[in-house]
């Protein structure tokens, strides 16, 4: 049996500091240990202080205020003995409950201890996620870096794609420019060739009637001197030759006989300085004849 003062002690502990679970006090009343006009209410597993109203007590068997009916005489000790069973019970409950909520506390601890094992394994898992996820990430970076490298790549091999495209089409349009012009070429050295051909007979008969010319020439040089040496047998006097006189025949009509009023010459020379097909230049000398005291050609 404990003593009075301690159970007088336990209520005012349990008054002010003590939580009683609601499965428990929810509804209850409970009377105090000194004073008959006070009670004890549990509001969500707190007791409370209340107070009843004046000239009134509280009455433990209905738990209501009311007249007072003796079962409280307002001391101390005879409230004290009366609740005392009470308080024991309490205690009892108490310590049963206690019991209960370590055992309770107990499987928590476990489970939580295993739940802190649980969320170690899920962290270090967490860990390993991350990790992963941050190889995937960096492979992720990598493929896309190969990604803009390759298409880069690409475009650089497009442009120069591209670039050799328009080289080729370049070389191509001088290609085609050099052949066209080729031909051009071709049909010019043709028409060139024609005319050379052209030239070339036309300077074959320009090269026989130049040789008739010249054997014509020669035949009246022959007949010239025959008759020079005819008329110095004869013993002409008061005639002689004139001064030289040259003209062009290589790309000239030469001499004119008859148009510049002269017709007795005598051709001393014909000359052909390249030593080509053409007569370059003739020579000849007027027949003169001394008349009333000067020379004047013959007609």
């Amino acid at each position: 049996m404990f003593p009075k003062l301690f159970y007088v002690s336990l209520v005012i502990f349990l008054a002010y500091y003590t939580k009683i679970t609601s499965s428990e006090c929810v509804g209850q009343f409970y009377a105090h240990p000194r004073e008959c006009s006070l009670y004890y209410q549990c509001s969500k597993g707190s007791l409370i202080e209340m107070t009843c109203p004046d000239g009134l007590h509280f009455l433990p068997t209905y738990e209501i205020c009311g007249y007072p009916d003796g079962s409280c005489d307002n001391t101390p000790s005879d409230a004290t003995e009366k609740s005392e069973e009470s308080l024991i019970s309490r205690i009892e409950k108490l310590e049963a409950k206690s019991i209960m909520l370590e055992a309770i506390s107990n499987e928590l601890d476990n489970r939580s201890a295993i739940l802190e094992q649980k969320s170690i394994e899920l962290e270090d898992r967490s860990n390993q996620l991350d990790v992963r996820s941050t190889l995937i990430e960096e492979r992720t970076e990598a493929l896309e870096i190969r990604s803009m490298e390759l298409e880069a790549k690409s475009i650089r091999l497009e442009n120069m794609s591209s670039n050799l495209q328009l080289e080729l089409d370049f070389l191509s349009t001088i290609l085609v420019a050099w052949a066209m012009e080729q031909e051009k070429r071709t049909t010019s050295l043709e028409t060139q060739a024609t005319k050379l051909n052209t030239t070339m007979t036309q300077s074959n008969t320009r090269t026989t009637q130049l040789e008739g010319q010249t054997n014509e020439i020669a035949a009246t040089l022959t007949s010239t001197v025959n008759s020079l040496n005819d008329f110095k047998k004869v013993a002409i006097t008061n005639i002689r030759l004139g001064p030289l006189e040259r003209a062009i025949a290589w790309n000239d009509f030469g001499f004119q006989d008859g148009l510049d009023g002269i017709t007795s010459v005598v051709i001393t020379s014909v000359i052909n300085y390249n030593e080509d097909a053409y007569i370059d230049y003739v020579e000849r000398r007027r027949i003169e004849k001394f008349v009333n005291g000067q020379w004047t050609g013959l007609v």
